[in-house]
């Protein structure tokens, strides 16, 4: 189900669930990817401090898309998911302050730059595993060309 990739159908939470929001927040300061915490229950309602320091009462929000046939569904959900493990492809999009990284299983050109480019700064940041090892650390050959060609045009001869 689409609609289930976005945000899911059951939320199952309590105090000291680790969460992730799931849509950007403008008119609270927060983005697709901010973190929390589940600090209590008011009203039914989850009240999560977020790493901004942030507290804010999650009430539950439409999602709207097209499902096939141009069918429209809707789902009426907390704009929360679990955060506590994530892979790559699902933190895409996202900004987040703290990770944990385990990327010496990186398979995919530009995987280990995607875990890394979601962190807000390294203070947050911690690497376990094996590390970043480069043999499995891959760029896009055309990202790679477009550097070579900007060296060369950069200084010509060396």
């Amino acid at each position: 189900d689409t609609l289930n990739k976005r945000v899911p159908k059951q939320l199952r939470l309590k105090v000291g669930a680790q969460v992730i929001l799931v849509k950007n927040r403008a008119d609270l300061g927060l983005v697709n990817g901010s973190r929390g915490t589940v600090v209590a229950f008011r009203f039914g309602q989850p009240l999560v401090r977020f790493d901004t320091g942030d507290l804010v009462r999650m009430r539950e929000e439409q999602f709207e898309m097209r499902g096939s046939g141009g069918a429209k569904l809707i789902r009426s959900q907390v704009p929360l998911k679990l955060g506590w493990a994530l892979t790559v492809h699902k933190a895409q999009g996202m900004t987040l302050s703290r990770a944990e990284l385990e990327v010496d299983g990186a398979f995919e050109v530009g995987q280990t730059y995607v875990a890394l480019s979601r962190l807000t700064g390294t203070d947050g940041l911690w690497i376990s595993g094996r590390g970043i090892i480069p043999a499995r650390t891959k760029a896009h050959p055309e990202a790679l060309a477009f550097y070579e060609e900007a060296a060369a045009a950069l200084h010509p001869g060396t």
